[in-house]
């Protein structure tokens, strides 16, 4: 070993390792990102399969079914009847469609943040659908928040009005309690204490955010605090509804 030769330094390792954890946060960031985008993806494929399936129930049922609560006695089939506005807020009847995937213990389909997808459906809707006189949705989606009951009210937008039904993933935020954001809570039910997002002791069942009126929000996403936005949602119009019955000689 040549005379001159001599190890690193105490101070040249320090260096090194700090420009190794650089390199390493660098491809952390990345990497969740990317993980992030998949689930993302994930979603909306688990969400079209599920518009697929309620266009198929509806083909076969004349009309769309009711949702299911989250209760252990309903397990994921659909209400017997929805007949009120909040019957008509809940959850992806997944046992009734005959869908498969990620589930909770009462059997809700989960998106791949956990959560369970929601399902939102038009009170028209849920009896045989006719041409005679053809029903219209009362469903709303807008671009931010508004008042419930009222539809897309300033200085909210709407994108889509009297919708049919609405299907809805409150994303990675979902269990977010320290956020304020109005668009996130709008979706999630502007009225439930924060509390419900967890499993309150002594509980029977899980309690899940949903939503309390029929008013739903769909934009890009952001992440400046207390205005995050990470939901995914889709929507079937009452005319494409009538177009898939019709091609399939199920319209009256």
């Amino acid at each position: 070993m040549p005379k001159n030769a001599r190890g690193f330094s105490l101070i040249e390792i320090a260096i090194v390792m700090v420009i190794m954890g650089l390199m390493l946060a660098g491809l952390l960031i990345p990497l969740g990102q990317q993980r992030e985008q998949l689930r993302i993806r994930e979603a909306k494929k688990q969400m079209a399969d599920i518009e697929e399936a309620l266009y198929g129930y509806a083909i076969i049922n004349q009309k769309l079914p009711c949702p299911t609560d989250g209760s252990a006695t309903s397990f994921g089939q659909e209400l017997v009847s929805c007949s009120t506005t909040t019957n008509r807020l809940g959850f992806i009847p997944a046992a009734t469609l005959g869908l498969a995937g990620n589930a909770a213990h009462n059997n809700l389909l989960l998106d791949p943040w956990g959560n369970p997808y929601q399902y939102a459906v038009a009170s028209s809707f849920v009896s045989t659908i006719t041409l005679s006189p053809p029903p219209a949705g009362d469903l709303f989606i807008c671009d931010r928040a508004s008042n419930p009951g009222a539809g897309c009210v300033a200085p909210s937008n709407p994108i889509a009005q009297n919708v049919a039904a609405v299907i809805l993933s409150l994303g990675k935020h979902a269990n977010d309690d320290q956020s304020d954001s109005a668009d996130q809570l709008e979706n999630a039910g502007e009225r439930l204490p924060k509390y419900l997002w967890t499993i309150p002791a002594g509980a029977a069942t899980y309690q899940y955010p949903q939503a309390t009126d029929q008013i739903f929000v769909s934009r890009p996403p952001g992440e400046v605090a207390d205005q995050e936005f990470d939901d995914q949602i889709i929507w079937i119009s009452p005319a494409t509804l009538f177009a898939k019955l019709n091609n399939a000689g199920r319209l009256l």
